[in-house]
């Protein structure tokens, strides 16, 4: 991977204008896997209509579910945003209770997100609610595994790259400072993305928690593989991450 140009990295709460770039990056940082299945598409919509969606998931999530204070990005020596993540402290049963705050009725999504395809919505609750599933069962391997750490567990989510700085390195860098930052603490991922696995498991995470999930359309179901992965985040804590 080239690495021929430093990172800045940002933390905390991003200005308005930062905030929509970021919501547009992760929005197109998603668009060449969600069709394929990383996400929750549903078929048949033209590419700014799966845009629109998109934008509209993320910025929901910035609205309601990120806390500022876990919000990292980084920019490239030209000062703009390449890369996007969430780094957050988790206290015991924040997974399961994260997931339970999406609403999951088709009411409560059209409120959620108004004006998207109702099998959008089918599948989203139907994700929500595994999601609840699996993460009751992984917080058993995830309290575990973090007994060799420092009791510090946190989560990565919301990992978006942007679509020109693809292929740079970006995203490996981005993540090896998230992982110095967290340093002796527990770092937790889910995905429902193999490319994305084999990224995190080159990056040392393991595999906690591996099912299918099986997903509503109203032309048929989906099946889509789903990854719980943890790692024990290497060196000294340097960074200024809140304990857990």
């Amino acid at each position: 991977m080239a690495e021929s140009f430093p990172i800045t990295m940002h933390y905390g709460s991003p200005g308005p204008d930062e905030t929509t770039e970021l919501i547009e990056l992760l929005a197109g940082a998603w668009m060449g896997v969600a069709p394929r299945g990383a996400s929750i598409m549903p078929p048949g919509l033209s590419c700014s209509e799966q845009h629109r969606i998109l934008e509209a998931v993320f910025a929901a999530e910035f609205r309601s579910n990120w806390k500022s204070e876990a919000l990292r990005w980084c920019t490239d020596e030209d000062g703009r945003i390449a890369a996007f993540a969430c780094l957050d402290p988790l206290h015991g049963g924040d997974i399961a209770a994260g997931a339970g705050e999406v609403p999951i009725t088709p009411e409560e999504m059209e409120t959620f997100l108004p004006g998207v395809p109702a099998s959008y919505h089918q599948r989203l609750i139907v994700l929500v609610k595994q999601s609840i599933i699996s993460d009751e069962r992984a917080w058993s391997g995830i309290t575990h595994a973090a007994l060799a750490g420092d009791g510090r567990i946190f989560e990565i989510r919301g990992v978006g790259v942007h679509p020109d700085q693809k292929g740079c390195g970006i995203g490996a860098r981005l993540m090896k400072a998230l992982l110095t930052e967290a340093a002796g603490a527990l770092v937790t991922i889910t995905t429902q993305n193999m490319g994305a696995a084999n990224f995190y498991q080159r990056l040392g995470f393991e595999v906690i928690l591996e099912e299918e999930w099986t997903l509503p359309y109203a032309e048929g179901a989906e099946t889509l593989p789903h990854w719980v992965m943890s790692t024990l985040a290497p060196g000294v804590n340097s960074g200024p991450c809140d304990p857990v």
